[in-house]
């Protein structure tokens, strides 16, 4: 015959259980947000995913597309590994830049071709500063790099997943 504290130990330890299993959320006041990002029929990977709340319900949050195209927003506020944002409207930004061309004298210190001393004295000797990458081109339509002109408005509602494929077009 099982004590009521035995009984109880049971319940709790079924309901961890169950909780573990069943994916608890870890931060139940966010809502999960992801989607694919597409530009010209196809995948766009490695863009960065913004969102702006639009009134004071929302929480800004981030994410970066993966190379299928698929991102998953996570607001400031998550915590352990948690993914979402609070339910609200927002505005959508999506940028992907060109990348940086790698600097020849990094490459020669990580490869180990020279030592961080010379590493030091060579880029000080450099005649011309490397790329700035405020000055690299966006990849995909301006208009969507701005909270002024980007069309992209979503609410994201309280259900425990929201889906929204973004289609760039130009």
């Amino acid at each position: 015959m099982l004590t009521r504290q035995m009984r109880l130990f049971f319940v709790l330890a079924g309901c961890f259980i169950l909780c573990f299993l069943g994916g608890c959320d870890k931060d139940p006041h966010l809502r999960k947000v992801t989607g694919t990002i597409t530009y010209q029929g196809e995948v766009v990977s490695g863009a960065a995913v913004q969102f702006y709340p639009v009134d004071d319900t929302g929480e800004p949050a981030a994410g970066k597309s993966e190379p299928n195209g698929r991102y998953v927003i996570t607001a400031a506020s998550a915590r352990d590994g948690g993914s979402g944002t609070k339910p609200g409207k927002y505005k959508i930004l999506v940028i992907k830049k060109e990348e940086l061309p790698p600097d020849p004298l990094l490459v020669q210190l990580n490869n180990g071709e020279i030592t961080y001393m010379e590493f030091t004295s060579k880029t000080a000797e450099r005649k011309q500063p490397p790329p700035d990458s405020k000055a690299l081109k966006n990849l995909v339509p301006e208009k969507y790099a701005t909270l002024a002109n980007t069309p992209l408005e979503f609410t994201v509602e309280d259900k425990r997943l929201n889906k929204f494929d973004i289609e760039l077009t130009d």
